[in-house]
């Protein structure tokens, strides 16, 4: 057992303390690196990643429609732009008021009232029009009639334009019956039927608004004709259905249409109209684009301008659609770009919390191999001396 025992020791000096050594060095020495490259993977994670921009590319420009584009769709004329004048309208005398038997105790504000339905009849006289709504009775499976309205008397058209302007008294059915009146003394008799359905289309609303629609329609007489009343019917029809931009779309015909020959003037009002439904559906974007329109429209011959303006639409919509339809794909591109780089970044950043979670367990792993090789070579030294000890205290004895 002695020989096993200084075997044992001897073999420890010789080769564990001495061999050791260099080995607990290089632990040691893997430790630091191990350290040393925690911290340099700590501070590559702890510094936050590169976010990459985005540039947007630059939407294409305004489009334009040029002077050849409209004359290979136009003939084209002289560019001369001709001043047209509205011809004056010839002042209609009223015609004097029909003197009716006096009721007795009628109130002021029905005899005013009174007053305006005799002067409407003597416009529109009774004896020549139909006031009084004629039908039939229609007898129904179950035995009972039914009244069918053949044709509709001014008197009920009158009670309809009541109703939708809210005209209850008599003062504010004066009111309309005097804004009718003053247009329709303008026109020839036999016009007058039709200005009147025209008048009560755009009648709605409240008596103010109706009798500001029927001024804003008695404004376009001087630029047209009284000759003719399909262009009251069509701004009519055009402001009952669009109370939003009928007042302006009707403003800005009046303001415009005078640019124009006097006989394409309802040519050119189909073309606006046409268009605000085709293209538009927006009084804003269509002044814009008419705007542009017309500083190319004169060099055109009046009997082409309200085709080069039909033209111009068209070809202004097409242009624009390819335009829009760019800008989508532009905009589809660069959110998908930003989305890209958004998803770039994000996964950048959790590599970056992986590498701070390498580098502490790398500084902890480096800590802890030199902790331990530490205590060992604390413990080896310890045991170490107290051979030491021991060798010198059996000398001794």
């Amino acid at each position: 057992m002695e020989k096993k025992g200084k075997y044992f020791t001897k073999v420890e000096e010789k080769y564990v303390f001495n061999i050791s050594r260099i080995f607990w060095h290089i632990f040691i020495g893997l430790g630091i690196l191990g350290v040393i490259g925690g911290i340099l993977i700590l501070l590559w994670g702890i510094v936050p990643p590169i976010k990459h921009s985005v540039r947007k590319p630059k939407y294409p420009p305004p489009i334009a429609v040029t002077m050849e584009e409209l004359q290979a769709k136009v003939i084209p004329a002289k560019i001369k732009k001709e001043e047209i004048k509205p011809k004056p309208i010839k002042e209609i005398i009223k015609p004097k008021e029909k003197k009716f038997k006096q009721i007795k105790e009628v109130s002021p504000d029905k005899k005013e009232y009174l007053s305006s339905l005799n002067l409407l009849k003597g416009l529109i006289p009774p004896k020549k029009y139909l006031w009084k709504s004629t039908g039939h009775w229609e007898y129904q499976y179950w035995g009972q009639k039914k009244w069918v309205v053949d044709r509709v008397g001014i008197s009920d058209r009158l009670k309809f334009a009541y109703r939708r302007a809210k005209a209850t008294d008599f003062i504010s059915k004066k009111q309309l019956l005097d804004a009718y009146i003053s247009i329709l003394s303008s026109f020839p008799q036999k016009k007058r039927v039709e200005v009147l359905k025209a008048l009560i289309t755009y009648t709605k609303g409240s008596v103010s608004q109706s009798v500001s629609n029927v001024k804003l329609l008695e404004k376009c007489i001087p630029n047209f004709s009284t000759k003719r009343v399909d262009y009251l019917t069509k701004l009519a029809n055009f402001g009952s259905r669009n109370p939003q931009d009928g007042a302006t779309f009707i403003e800005y015909v009046n303001e415009n249409i005078v640019k124009f020959a006097s006989d394409v003037r309802i040519d050119v009002l189909n073309a606006m109209i046409s268009a605000y439904y085709k293209y538009f559906n927006n009084i804003s974007r269509q002044k814009e684009v008419t705007d542009l329109a017309l500083s190319q429209i004169g060099a055109f011959a009046p009997q082409y301008q309200a085709k080069a303006l039909r033209y111009y639409y068209s070809i202004y919509y097409n242009k624009n659609a390819e335009r829009e339809a760019t800008i989508r794909n532009i905009d589809y591109k660069y959110k998908r770009a930003v989305r890209q780089s958004i998803a770039k970044y994000k996964r950048e950043k959790w590599k970056k919390v992986r590498w701070r979670i390498k580098g502490l367990y790398g500084i902890g792993g480096g800590v802890g191999l030199i902790a331990v090789i530490a205590l060992l070579l604390v413990l080896l030294s310890i045991q170490r001396h107290l051979r030491r000890i021991e060798e010198k205290i059996g000398k001794e004895m």
